[in-house]
């Protein structure tokens, strides 16, 4: 009766063995489905204009020689836009460095007071789609109500 035990029990033990090896073997490997290998396409958003400073329209400007701001919804790719001025001045116009979502156009002389300019802006993103189309602005700046002007 000992030995019918002691095989019984051996016969338990090579089974349970069997068991955990098997656990452990198949439950570490992992089927690939065609989901783990197909990778989503990123969902590419066009460049949109956010946000300008000054606003469009009648703008006080207390330094005549400040930047227009464009912010996009995305980072600019470098040395990809361009920008057009009506009436025809001289600007600069650069992304700023700590977020290239940022645009600055800076006449090389001071906007003249009540004098509309129109702007016509292009860029391309860094990744994404390209603007559906450029972007018009225009802005007059006039002078401060408060306080004093600066030349």
């Amino acid at each position: 009766f000992m030995q019918h035990k002691i095989k019984l029990f051996g016969l338990l033990a090579s089974i349970s063995l069997l068991a955990i090896i098997f656990l452990y073997w198949y439950g570490n490997k992992t089927q690939k489905t065609e989901s783990d290998t197909i990778q989503p396409t990123p969902i590419l958003k066009p460049l949109q204009l956010e946000n300008t400073i000054p606003q469009t329209g009648e703008q006080e400007m207390a330094f005549p020689n400040s930047a227009i701001t464009f912010v996009f919804n995305q980072k600019i790719k470098p040395l990809s836009y361009t920008a057009d001025i009506d009436p025809k001045v001289g600007f600069e116009i650069e992304i700023d460095v700590q977020n290239p979502q940022v645009l600055y156009l800076k006449p090389k002389q001071n906007w003249q007071f009540r004098q509309k300019y129109n702007i016509t802006l292009t860029a391309q993103p860094s990744q994404g789609l390209s603007l559906e189309k450029p972007v018009k602005y225009s802005f007059t700046p006039i002078p401060p109500t408060r306080g004093q002007e600066v030349d």
